[in-house]
């Protein structure tokens, strides 16, 4: 198996797990949440937006690899890795400390699950190969324009903005949460936006 396979395999195996975790955590549905884990609102694994990109971002880590991984040397995958290391750290403390207030399938009561763990292995991989494809690729705007757009919508998603709206609109109890009304959200979109489109931009 080359190495381009092993991550779309590797990929989808990550992400089914943190289903299949879930369920075995009773947080895979709301019915569970609700029912077997005692808990009245919450996120279950069922409506998270960022795991459902996982199914779109997967294919495309691969197609990555398989394209520009011949390119990359030691150095280069080394210095991502460091740099991705500390992001996916912080990511997962920023989770642990708002999960404390509001339960989800990755962690809740202050500890990371089995899904979270897993997610943190997915979520590392992901940022590791992106930086590389974004800053040791030699790619062009028109190579990047597609992982932008990809990846700025998925940011619009993956924060749950959507969710907040539909939760909103139909008030659903379960997510009572409103990150479309929430100043760290729209800094966290616009921050990824502005980083994003400012690779995009310095590329020639």
């Amino acid at each position: 198996m080359n190495l381009a396979n092993f991550i779309l395999v590797a990929g989808y195996i990550l992400t089914l797990g943190q289903w299949s975790f879930a369920y075995k955590d009773d947080f895979l549905t709301v019915r569970q949440m609700r029912e077997k884990k005692g808990f009245e609102y919450g996120l279950p694994m069922i409506a998270h937006a960022g795991v459902w990109g996982q199914l779109l971002i997967t294919p495309q880590l691969a197609d990555i690899v398989r394209s520009y991984g011949n390119v990359w040397v030691t150095h280069d995958v080394t210095n991502m890795m460091i740099i991705a290391f500390p992001v996916t750290v912080a990511l997962q403390y920023i989770w642990v400390q708002l999960a404390k207030k509001f339960p989800e399938a990755h962690t809740y009561d202050g500890k990371v699950m089995a899904a979270g763990f897993l997610l943190g292995i997915y979520l590392y991989s992901a940022i590791t190969i992106f930086l590389l494809f974004f800053f040791y690729s030699g790619i062009s705007r028109t190579e990047a324009l597609g992982k932008v757009e990809f990846l700025s919508v998925y940011l619009f998603f993956g924060t749950h903005v959507p969710l907040g709206m539909l939760g909103e609109l139909l008030k659903l109890g379960w997510y009572p949460n409103r990150p479309q009304k929430d100043p760290i959200t729209w800094a966290t979109i616009f921050g990824g936006w502005g980083l994003l489109w400012w690779r995009y931009f310095t590329l020639r």
